[in-house]
């Protein structure tokens, strides 16, 4: 008879064979046993540890308040692309900026929290203002982007009934 050598046998247990051989420790592993704790050499000075995180929590903070200063471009030019014209995607790409907006001002205790301590307490402080001006810049872009949108009401006609709308003329170049 012909064995079938195309299919494996899952049921059967399989015999695992002892490995004698030890492999060796990876790069840079110490072994327990050899470490010393008592050794200064190897340990950080607290003072120096906590100056080094404050150091690292100032710059994270920093990195999320400059955050919003990166996506104004990709805002501004998804926002140009959409249009000025009062249909539903531009309609909603400036609600959602201003969405994005309100609940990224809100939510500034929670983004910042865990960066604040006793030493770096006014730099993250100032991190802080520049998110939240960030912020301000994002909602100015999109108050602009009502306005062009026709959407803000700031013409005589607007706001009195009995005044005429202006017409534009419209010119072809």
């Amino acid at each position: 008879m012909m064995s079938n050598n195309w299919f494996e046998n899952l049921t059967a247990p399989v015999a695992q064979s002892p490995s004698t051989k030890k492999l060796e420790a990876p790069f840079g592993y110490i072994e327990p046993s050899t470490y010393n704790k008592k050794s200064s050499s190897t340990q950080i000075k607290p003072s120096k540890q906590s100056s080094k995180v404050d150091d690292l929590k100032s710059a994270k903070a920093w990195e999320i308040a400059t955050g919003p200063a990166k996506q104004l471009p990709s805002t501004i030019f998804m926002n140009y692309m959409s249009g000025n014209s009062l249909q539903i995607i531009p309609i909603t790409m400036t609600i959602t900026l201003f969405t994005g907006v309100f609940s990224a001002i809100s939510g500034v205790k929670k983004v910042f929290h865990g960066l604040e301590t006793e030493k770096n307490k006014d730099n993250v402080y100032l991190a802080k203002v520049t998110f939240l001006l960030m912020q301000v810049l994002t909602l100015a872009y999109g108050i602009w982007k009502l306005n062009n949108m026709g959407v803000i009401p700031n013409k005589r006609s607007d706001w009195i009934a009995w005044e005429v709308t202006p017409s534009y003329v419209e010119r072809l170049l």
